[in-house]
């Protein structure tokens, strides 16, 4: 035994899929299996009204909303992995997923439950060849100017679909434009997708997913592009771990580190959280340099292995403000 699920989105089937759908839920409920038909909880308050008026006999299910997770906002949706509409999912009688489909036969079930999957298992082997895929798989960069522009490119694709038409989901509030343009050779249609984002503040880091649809007939599927803007820091150390080596009980240990900023910015460097054995020194630089000598003064009247963390703030003139955060190690002797 078994559960053959049907995933779709709530009101958006054709007649043809309901038909589809009823006449396989018939052939298995003769053999005592079950079929489950799943509706996405996105944008779905009449769910009831709609399964009354396609007089829909065999068990429906709605997914809980979860709007973060995928297009169609639903929890099940998302942990089921189900990335287009509509999907077949097949499930043995232990609970595991065995395949997913984008369309089932009576045939390819009988294969399925007979323990022998044979050219079933072979073409859903080849569909998952033939999902909704982009290049590259995502928007990753570090140590970008601050508040500047940057771009980024990418194909997508659905292989051996060339009619697929591509539109990407709201994102209220997000920083990023997407724009797209249709390419076509040789039977292959491609999308050559342009990501246009402002880089955040000194430090700052943007982060995300562009999620796009392409639909080709009445099948929808969906791809994401994470992206992970980080812009540089205002200033920053080659360590951030201050070794102060063995040092004896009472004795003051110094040590000068030299912080790098943006040569174009005048910056100073103040100490926002400082442990009691120690005393920070930053001395006046003088004009613009990309080099702020920092020096640290430790020193204990308790033995053994000293350790904290000492808070730092470097500001710039025009307000930008970056956290530094410095460890420092000590092993003081009795």
């Amino acid at each position: 035994d078994g559960i053959f699920v049907s995933i779709h989105t709530a009101t958006r089937e054709p007649k043809n899929v309901i038909e589809y759908i009823e006449n396989i839920a018939g052939w298995l409920k003769d053999k005592g299996e079950l079929i489950t038909s799943g509706r996405s909880a996105a944008k779905n308050p009449s769910v009831n009204d709609y399964i009354d008026s396609n007089k829909i006999q065999y068990t429906v299910g709605l997914d809980k909303p979860d709007a973060q997770r995928t297009y169609w906002g639903s929890a099940t949706f998302a942990k089921y992995g189900v990335n287009g509409i509509p999907c077949y999912v097949i499930i043995d009688k232990d609970g595991n997923v065995i395949s997913y489909e984008r369309t089932v036969t009576k045939q390819m079930l009988e294969e399925f439950m007979s323990g022998k999957p044979g050219q079933a298992a072979k073409r859903a082997k080849s569909q998952a060849n033939q999902q909704l895929d982009v290049i590259p798989k995502g928007w990753f960069a570090r140590d970008l100017e601050p508040n500047s522009q940057i771009q980024g490119r990418f194909f997508v694709f659905r292989p051996e679909t060339p009619d697929a038409d591509l539109h990407e989901l709201e994102r209220p509030g997000d920083v990023i434009d997407c724009q797209w343009t249709r390419h076509s050779a040789s039977g292959q249609t491609i999308y050559e997708v342009i990501l246009t984002a402002k880089t955040p503040d000194w430090g700052q880091t943007l982060k995300g997913d562009i999620a796009l649809v392409a639909k080709y007939g009445n099948v929808e599927e969906m791809v994401t592009i994470p992206y992970e803007l980080r812009s540089r820091d205002l200033a920053g150390c080659v360590s951030d771990i201050l070794w102060l080596g063995p040092v004896e009980k009472g004795e003051t240990v110094s040590r000068t580190i030299m912080l790098q900023s943006d040569p174009k910015r005048k910056v100073t460097v103040k100490a926002l959280s400082v442990p009691s054995d120690f005393q920070i020194h930053v001395p006046e630089s003088g004009g613009e340099s990309n080099r702020i000598l920092v020096e640290f003064a430790f020193s204990s009247k308790e033995s053994g292995l000293q350790r904290g963390t000492a808070q730092l703030v470097v500001q710039d003139s025009e307000g930008s403000e970056h956290p530094l955060r410095l460890e420092y190690c000590a092993f003081v002797r009795p």
